[in-house]
């Protein structure tokens, strides 16, 4: 149990927490309030209770704050094997920012800036990646190989002012350059698997919506290799004009939905906290009493969950290029 005293909620707001408070002053939460909710013990009693009654029924909650490394890697071996299946020879070229994410472990933020990776099947410990300049650092510090980044989108043919390099005029348009580049590294007259079903996120492969169950397990007609005429991905193979596609997005949405102990254990600690700020909220409205606007209790839960959660996650920070604990 966190307790938030008024002295820690204005150091906590100082450091930063305080930019999760949105909406006018009237929802802004009660610091002192926040203090007694979370020196209030009936609900994280209650929570106790009832952790230790279903103890037998829950998976032990991890002891680490994210999926290592090696785990990520291995993954993508996985991944790639079943492309290989599919006919992929080439490798695996990752575009939606889901499947980035849980394949290679690259936390990163959505824009209108294009991002993707590929990974090739003729090495397993490569990774490379198609990346707006805005995200260098991230890409360079985790798993990477190699990194072809442009500086903005649109970007400007030759144009890195990052260099020196201001230009203006034509703009290069990147998903071409995305096949260029592939090209060029030798993938042209390859099969190259894709997250490109034109299905939802859910990742419904073609066959699997009238299938009598849907769960992803079941006989599906298996994607066949193409080549894709439209949006970003036709723009790409019309760069690769001796390459063949075949999609894979169903494979994907598989395993991010079928979990294996590490990520069972990581999501109990998540849910773990989660109920922590559960037994937080009831308090808050306890202490504030009933009519509470839920914008100013949304505001008060992220507050203290924030600064819950970042208690058991090691802070690091920079000085003179190196890494402090």
């Amino acid at each position: 149990m966190s307790s938030l005293d008024r002295r820690q909620f204005v150091k906590a707001a100082g450091a930063g927490l305080g930019a999760v408070v949105t909406g006018p002053r009237a929802v802004w939460p009660d610091e002192r309030v926040m203090a007694r909710a979370a020196a209030a013990t009936d609900s994280f009693v209650l929570l106790r209770q009832e952790q230790q009654r279903r103890r037998g029924e829950l998976p032990a909650a991890a002891d680490f704050h994210r999926l290592p490394l090696s785990w990520y890697q291995a993954k993508a071996r996985a991944i790639k094997e079943e492309a290989r299946r599919r006919g992929a020879d080439g490798g695996v070229l990752l575009t939606r920012t889901l499947n980035i994410i849980y394949v290679t472990g690259l936390f990163h933020t959505n824009t209108e800036r294009p991002f993707a990776c590929f990974l090739p099947m003729d090495d397993d410990e490569a990774l490379i990646w198609f990346n707006p300049y805005l995200d260098q650092q991230l890409v360079r510090e985790w798993w990477s190989t190699a990194s072809h980044a442009y500086f903005d989108y649109h970007h400007a043919d030759g144009g890195f002012p990052n260099e020196g390099k201001v230009t203006q005029g034509d703009t290069i348009n990147v998903y071409r350059w995305w096949g260029e580049t592939l090209a060029r590294l030798g993938y042209g007259f390859r099969t190259i698997a894709v997250d490109a079903a034109a299905g939802p996120e859910g990742g419904i492969a073609p066959g699997q919506d009238v299938t009598a169950r849907l769960d992803l397990v079941g006989r599906i007609e298996v994607p066949q290799k193409m080549r894709p005429t439209a949006g970003g991905l036709g723009q790409l193979a019309a760069a690769l004009p001796g390459a063949q596609f075949v999609d894979i997005n169903d494979v994907l949405i598989r395993h991010r939905i079928v979990k294996d102990e590490m990520e069972n254990r990581l999501t109990q600690r998540a849910m773990d906290y989660f109920s922590e700020i559960h037994a937080f909220v009831r308090n808050y409205i306890l202490e504030r009493g009933f009519g509470t606007l839920d914008w100013e209790i949304e505001n008060a839960a992220r507050l203290w969950g924030m600064q819950r959660i970042m208690q058991d996650v090691p802070q690091q920070r920079r000085a003179r290029g190196r890494l402090r604990r």
